[in-house]
């Protein structure tokens, strides 16, 4: 193999060569995000669905594990609003998630904050009214820090996201937690 001069084009180009091999092999192990997205009407109306799920408490049904709010929002008369902050229990693993957009009766959205083994976690929930109920349009992003995780926590959360809903979906009234 011949040798090259320092700051000759042919040395340039081998060193170029290798940095691109090396970002290309960085590149190849990182995961895109997944997306869990379902969509599903309520018979209540509109208020009481959005109070219900606003409550971060209530969302234990849910998701299936214990959830406490652990800071309040600025607006005294939105507590579960805009920065307040909860906390979800997933056996030794404690994630918080704080409340980055909120609009009454319109949206929620969320970012894992603290916590857990995820790079990357967005939640939005939208709501609607739809012939005297009421339509859910809730989106989920989620990127583990550890490759091939994502798959199978995405296809997990999904299903448990999807059984809770529907289970409120089919009571007659939603009793809020206090």
């Amino acid at each position: 193999m011949p040798k090259t001069q320092p700051g000759s084009p042919m040395r340039d180009s081998v060193r170029a060569a290798r940095r691109t091999r090396v970002g290309t092999q960085r590149v190849a192990f990182t995961m895109p995000h997944k997306t869990i997205s379902i969509s599903i009407d309520f018979p209540q109306p509109l208020s009481a669905v959005f109070a219900h799920l606003s409550e971060h408490e209530n969302l234990a049904a849910v998701f299936g594990v214990p959830i406490k709010r652990i800071a309040t929002s600025r607006d005294p008369n939105e507590p579960n609003g805009l920065g307040s902050v909860r906390r979800l229990f997933i056996g030794p693993v404690r994630v918080e998630e704080t409340i980055t957009a909120f609009e009454k009766d319109r949206t929620i959205e969320y970012r894992v904050t603290k916590g857990g083994f995820l790079k990357h976690h967005h939640g939005v929930m939208r709501f609607s009214e739809q012939s005297g109920g009421t339509h859910l349009d809730y989106t989920v992003e989620i990127q583990s820090i550890f490759p091939f995780v994502t798959m199978p926590l995405t296809a997990a959360l999904g299903f448990g996201m999807r059984r809770g809903l529907t289970k409120l979906s089919r009571r007659d009234r939603l009793a809020l937690v206090k």
